[in-house]
């Protein structure tokens, strides 16, 4: 786990029980990025024989600032899968929610993973099946 510090401001309140009045300040603190959790939403339209049209939304459990996010593949036959291969080439737009997975042999049937990633690494993976 990397110690890469992220600074974050709340505003807080104090009641006191004997008036209505109430006090307010703002208190600093800082919070470890780690890994994010994983992506909230994901989903494969198929485009063609060979390719899809990849759908996510964003991780509900960022962990730190996102710093994109890495698709892998692998073939599916019979009960064994095939290497793990990563779409190149990777995202790197926080924002960005959608991509095309392409150059794939047709009729074939894949497990599709996406992980978001922070400066920390990339985080849990979220897996689909095209079958």
């Amino acid at each position: 786990m990397t110690f890469c510090p992220s600074r974050h401001r709340k505003e807080v309140s104090d009641f006191l029980l004997a008036s209505t009045a109430a006090s307010l300040s703002l208190i600093d603190y800082f919070t470890q990025i780690t890994e994010p959790g994983p992506v909230d939403y994901f989903e494969a339209v198929p485009l063609g024989s060979s390719a899809f049209y990849l759908i996510w939304k964003q991780a509900e459990e960022p962990n730190g600032i996102l710093r994109g996010y890495k698709i892998y593949y692998e073939k599916v036959e019979g009960t064994k899968l095939g290497p793990l291969i990563e779409r190149e080439p990777p995202i790197s737009d926080p924002t960005q929610t959608r991509a095309k997975l392409a150059g794939l042999e047709r009729d074939t049937k894949y497990r599709l993973h996406i992980r978001a990633m922070t400066s920390a690494g990339e985080g849990d993976e979220y897996v689909i099946s095209n079958y």
